[in-house]
């Protein structure tokens, strides 16, 4: 294992200047840094918590696109003390180098499961996951099964369906709301949950941001987000109960409130002639009369993923949940490891 190490006051880009084995499982103290796999990818991997107890599950944290381990910085914070937790940034993320190619959630599950491997994280696991991030999380359910994955918590989770059911008849909002219009998506999210993130947290979150705008690499993962879920539907995870009894969690939260922020906002613009106005305005009948539905019915669908399943409807947060309503989230995960200890859920 090739490991490279910087400290936690480093917030800059990741180029470390020690290098050498770390103790990612029992160390006392919370790490982060460059882990290297055994077919080459290196990614940025964190943790933190007490040190692991043999046979206990640690909990994994996988981000949305155009998103870092960074937006988990509150929930993880929350957790019950007794978790070892890790995040970590997908190949052109935050302080993880770019891929050489084009990915699928599917081959981005595997460089996960490579670079936990080669830190000596095994499993079992308890994956947590929000958007984009839950389609990657369920091909890491594909790749190992229920006997490694002791319960999956998704937040307002894409699912195999959602492109065609919402994804794409959006698709002309892009264009019409631009990126400017579109990043209220996100202002309405992480950035509302500000407040919520320490000094430290909001800095790490902003370096991140700042990448990302000048790399883009949610651009690639979107450019795929039909590969990716076509991949996971020929899964049938649903029909087949991927995780049996394992304990699984799906919060929701209000996207609609989101896509009513940009469209009030494109509504704004003055360059917009005829034909687009008439466009926005059946994507304004789209949000208010169709998605909430369509939303809901794909997250409660991904309670079939377990016969050991339950629904909460987070009641103050648009698509972020995760750092609008950070304790909410930290709750439930907490409340699944717990039940893995004692085999209740």
């Amino acid at each position: 294992m090739a490991v490279k190490r910087h400290g936690a006051a480093e917030v800059g880009a990741c180029n470390p200047a020690n290098a050498g084995h770390l103790d990612w499982v029992t160390g006392e103290t919370s790490l982060e840094g460059l882990v290297r796999g055994s077919h080459g990818i290196e990614l940025f991997l964190a943790t933190s918590g007490p040190p692991r107890v043999p046979g206990q599950p640690v909990v994994i944290f996988e981000a949305g696109a155009g998103a870092c381990s960074s937006s988990w910085g509150p929930v993880r914070r929350l957790l019950d003390p007794r978790i070892r937790s890790y995040g970590y940034d997908r190949a052109g993320y935050g302080r993880s180098p770019s891929a050489a190619s084009l990915r699928t959630a599917g081959a981005m599950a595997g460089e996960l499961l490579d670079v936990l491997s080669s830190a000596g994280v095994g499993p079992p696991y308890i994956l947590v996951a929000h958007s984009f991030g839950a389609l990657v999380a369920r091909e890491v359910v594909a790749l190992l099964g229920p006997d490694d994955v002791a319960g999956l918590v998704l937040a307002d989770a894409n699912q195999e369906k959602a492109y065609k059911a919402i994804e794409e008849p959006l698709q002309p909002l892009v264009s019409l709301a631009g990126p400017r219009g579109l990043a209220l998506l996100d202002q309405s999210g992480m950035l509302a949950g500000g407040d919520l993130y320490t000094a430290d947290e909001l800095h790490r979150l902003t370096l991140d941001a700042e990448r990302e705008a000048k790399v883009n690499t949610s651009a690639t993962e979107t450019a795929l987000l039909e590969a990716s879920s076509d991949s996971l539907a020929r899964r049938g995870q649903f029909e087949a109960m991927a995780l049996g009894m394992q304990p699984v969690t799906i919060i929701r939260g209000d996207t609609k409130r989101d896509y009513r922020r940009v469209i009030a906002a494109t509504r704004r613009r003055s360059d917009l002639g005829t034909e687009a106005r008439r466009v926005l305005e059946r994507l304004h009948d789209f949000i208010e009369n169709e998605i909430d539905a369509r939303d809901n019915d794909l997250q409660r669908e991904q309670m079939r993923l377990s016969a050991n399943s339950r629904f909460v409807q987070a009641l103050e947060s648009g698509h972020a949940v995760i750092a609008t309503e950070p304790q909410l989230v930290a709750d439930e995960v907490s409340s699944v490891w717990e039940s893995c200890l004692s085999g209740r859920f």
